[in-house]
């Protein structure tokens, strides 16, 4: 076994998705490492990479590459999208559905009246669920009242959305 030290301000899992989908070091990598100080500073050789065997100049190369394109990979640049707008748009999606089902049972809603409901608007959910709020504000100005769903409903819920969006 064999650990390469850098300094890099990184996160371990995007690091080690990074190594992982590498087919050169994806073998050879057994354990990644980082370490930062409790104040959120990056400590000298804070990121350990440990292989299972003395890297190759080759290996070694790739590795140092890695290393040094890490703040422009995509796999950052995704996870910082995940982390801050997916996440949350995803946990506010959920929350709308939760609000949404509960007001169709405070409302007694039959099974028939919300299964209607949600054939006629499938996209909600899933625009819910995936976080596409754009999406679910496009399916709520579609909405339009009749015995499933009154417009006060629909004004309530495309409002949520709006305010969440910052449109309102």
């Amino acid at each position: 076994m064999q650990t390469y030290r850098y300094t890099l301000d990184s996160t371990c899992n995007v690091l080690n998705d990074i190594l992982q989908l590498n087919d050169t070091l994806r073998p050879l990598v057994s354990n990644v490492m980082v370490r930062k100080n409790i104040d959120g500073s990056v400590p000298e050789n804070n990121v350990m990479v440990t292989t299972n065997v003395v890297l190759n100049s080759d290996q070694e190369d790739i590795l140092i590459a890695i290393i040094n394109g890490y703040n422009m990979n995509p796999l950052k640049m995704r996870n910082m999208l995940e982390t801050n707008v997916m996440g949350p748009a995803m946990s506010f999606g959920m929350e709308f559905l939760k609000r949404f089902s509960a007001n169709n049972l405070y409302l007694e809603k039959t099974d028939v009246q919300i299964g209607t409901l949600l054939n006629t608007y499938p996209d909600l959910i899933h625009a819910c669920i995936t976080g596409s709020l754009k999406s679910l504000y496009a399916t709520m100005l579609s909405m339009t009242a009749d015995e499933n769903i009154s417009q006060g409903e629909i004004d309530e819920f495309r409002k949520r959305v709006e305010i969440y969006l910052g449109i309102l």
